[in-house]
């Protein structure tokens, strides 16, 4: 058993892991020793871990390393020191039996205590996985376009998770009331094929995260996902249930198919949901066969407003009545934000059934949208 433990690290990367962790892992912790980072010496390298009850992560940092050992720390009063150095490197050094380590930036020197490493809880083991590989900025823009439909009501649990489904490569997000589904390309084996659920408040924390590797590993098992970029693990528990059958929401056959400039639509939206009722948010769509034009209104306590826009295409069957639907502003108002393209596609059925919004008609990246009851 080595006597002492010396680190050399470079200022700004122990910052830089320290804040990835304890941004992984923001909030109250479920347990007083869930509030600690795990700092092991490993070779050139310092590896930092961080567990919770349902979430990790661990990064490492390089190092001049002399000697051997770990210890538990807080890293947020860790952190509040670091940011407060102006020398590049700083020393930490840990002796045995000591319950304190020393870190020295410059002139200054600084203890802080270190917590009981025997209690504290163990990396979940990434073997015995499936593994998948993603480009980062695919990924990326997989969950910029589809957590946004997830529940944010804990009481389903299922529905505050996304799911992938890798034997089709697609994920797919809803709240039952719109339901967002992506098709992506990956790297894997057919043995690896899968499906599981995500909790999208992981996925949202790999946002908010710079990954410089262009590729990012998926490792999953029954009950956990790992997530592996730039010497970095994110790991995070996957939510326990059975996801609805997806494809069978997606409507068919369409009775009314209209293009819309995308641009156009989404202005006329943001002029016409300011009155909406604030319990429902409601707004009308009225198609036009004969002028060929979408009428979007909206009357509240508040006012009333409408607005027609021309549609670039129209497809009917009953050319004799103008179609009638209602939606959440709300949702349509997320959903448009994502369309990428110029113009914009609405297929629909019938005034209470679901309609699909995509960029184009044959697109396998689309939004399931179910309307509300129109009161006369």
């Amino acid at each position: 058993m080595e006597e002492k433990l010396e680190l050399y690290l470079d200022t700004k990367e122990l910052i830089k892991a320290l804040e990835f962790t304890t941004k992984v892992l923001k909030g109250k912790p479920t347990s007083e020793i869930y509030a600690f980072n795990k700092f092991i010496a490993n070779g050139d390298k310092v590896d930092i871990e961080a567990v919770e009850m349902y979430e990790a992560a661990k990064t490492s940092v390089k190092a001049q390393v002399n000697g051997t050992g770990e210890f538990i720390i807080d890293p947020k009063q860790l952190l509040m020191m670091l940011k407060n150095v102006d020398i590049d490197e700083i020393i930490i050094t840990k002796e045995s039996k000591k319950n304190y380590i020393e870190i020295q930036s410059g002139w200054n020197v600084t203890s802080m205590p270190i917590g009981n490493i025997e209690s504290y809880p163990s990396f979940p083991d990434i073997n015995n996985t499936k593994q998948i590989e993603i480009a980062t900025e695919e990924l990326k823009e997989l969950i910029e376009n589809t957590t946004f439909a997830c529940s944010t009501d804990e009481a389903r649990p299922v529905f505050t998770g996304i799911q992938l489904d890798t034997a089709k490569a697609q994920i797919a997000a809803s709240n039952t009331h719109m339901l967002a589904i992506r098709n992506f390309k990956a790297n894997h084996k057919p043995e690896n094929n899968k499906t599981i659920i995500i909790p999208a408040k992981a996925l949202d924390k790999l946002i908010r995260t710079t990954i410089q590797d262009k590729t990012v590993k998926i490792n999953f098992n029954d009950t956990n996902l790992y997530i592996t970029f730039d010497n970095t693990t994110l790991v995070s528990r996957l939510i326990n249930g059975t996801y609805p059958d997806v494809n069978r929401v997606i409507p068919k056959d369409s009775k009314v198919k209209c293009k819309i400039n995308k641009k156009a639509f989404e202005k006329m939206l943001n002029r016409i949901k300011v009155f909406s009722d604030n319990d429902n948010n409601i707004i009308k769509i009225e198609i036009n066969n004969k002028e060929k034009t979408l009428i979007l209104s909206a009357s509240s306590q508040k006012g009333s407003s409408k607005e027609a826009i021309k549609l670039e295409d129209l497809i009917t069957d009953n050319e004799n009545e103008n179609f009638k639907i209602a939606f959440n502003s709300n949702y349509i108002t997320e959903i448009t934000k994502r369309i990428k393209e110029d113009n914009m596609v609405m297929l629909m059925n019938t005034s209470v059934s679901p309609a699909i919004i995509a960029e184009n008609e044959y697109s396998n990246n689309k939004y399931i949208v179910t309307p509300l009851r129109m009161v006369q």
